[in-house]
């Protein structure tokens, strides 16, 4: 309520300083506007239609009238807002006053209250609507920064299919009383995504030879076969690390030459089996992995082979087991 009575009594001096110059009964003010103003304050637009909401005798002047002149200046200062309204009539009156306040919509509210008083003393001086402040500036937004292509574990992708092709070196029980070594060169297609599982199947072949020798002679073995493995658990157990659980199956051919014995015969039987491999993969750079493996299978063709008149030389187990360790190459 002080604020407003130091308002109503400068805007009255204003008026006072100016009478006779300014306001005529039922006469309207043409009034020139020249107007300053920090850009969060209402602007000259805002604060003229605050004059014109106190008094009708007030209005714009056009280019070519001559008319009242206005000038109000609006800056910040320590503490809050100060704000000058000089007003200048055609006669060449001038007065000048000066407004503080914490904000700068009560500098505006006061100094537009000042100009009313000062056109029109019979202005009204009930407070007025708060006046719109000016639209904020559309800052310029940055262009987006590309994408930068990750690895696959990276990439939201949902899926990525991959191929890796490699060899293990393998110990494989069953076509001999003991482990038999072999090359097995594979090529495997991965499933995976960015959830820490997914799923693999390779197929891989292998052929395998050895002897097997008794007091009454012996035998050469050779197994040519094929492997197709299925590995639904196919788990990301670390980020370099996973863990396959996988089923196989073998399918091939087992040759036993006689050796040392009279006469010498040949025999081929099929080699069928069927097992579960458990394997961990380290991977390097996103393209080399290095694998170590271990099996489980059941023959499921055990014939028996033998010299002489019945000298057994090797019948497939019930239960056979290997190992193996390999390296393999991935690309997309």
């Amino acid at each position: 309520m002080a604020v407003f009575r130091r308002q109503l009594a400068a805007g009255s001096a204003l008026a006072i300083l100016l009478a006779g110059g300014v306001a005529r009964a039922a006469e309207t003010t043409p009034v020139r506007l020249r107007y300053t103003a920090p850009a969060e304050c209402p602007d000259r637009r805002g604060f003229f239609e605050q004059v014109s909401a106190r008094t009708k005798l007030a209005r714009l002047a056009d280019a070519s009238e001559i008319a009242t002149t206005l000038v109000v200046r609006i800056k910040h200062v320590p503490g809050g807002t100060a704000g000058t309204i000089e007003l200048s009539t055609p006669p060449g009156r001038t007065a000048q006053r000066e407004v503080k306040a914490a904000s700068c919509e009560q500098v505006v509210a006061a100094l537009a209250l000042m100009t009313a008083l000062a056109i029109d003393p019979d202005a009204s001086t009930e407070p007025v609507s708060k006046p719109p402040l000016p639209a904020p500036k559309l800052e310029p937004t940055a262009a987006p920064k590309p994408t930068r292509r990750g690895t696959p574990e990276e990439r939201p992708a949902s899926a990525l299919t991959r191929w890796k092709g490699g060899v293990s070196v393998e110990l494989l029980g069953g076509i001999a009383p003991s482990l038999v070594p072999a090359v097995r060169p594979f090529i495997e297609l991965d499933r995976e995504g960015r959830a820490p599982w997914g799923f693999a199947a390779r197929l891989s072949a292998a052929r395998l030879q050895t002897e097997v020798r008794t007091e009454s002679g012996g035998a050469e073995f050779r197994l040519w076969s094929a492997r197709l493995e299925g590995c639904p658990a196919h788990v990301r157990v670390a980020r370099p690390l996973w863990f396959s659980a996988c089923l196989a199956f073998d399918f091939g051919e087992l040759t036993a030459t006689g050796n040392g014995v009279t006469p010498a015969q040949q025999v081929s039987r099929p080699w069928l089996a069927a097992g579960e491999i458990t394997r961990l993969e380290l991977r390097l750079f996103d393209a080399l992995a290095i694998e170590a493996a271990g099996e489980i299978m059941f023959p499921l063709v055990r014939d028996r082979f033998f010299v002489q008149t019945d000298v057994t030389l090797h019948r497939a187990p019930a239960v056979a087991g290997g190992g193996a360790v390999g390296v393999g190459v991935t690309f997309p």
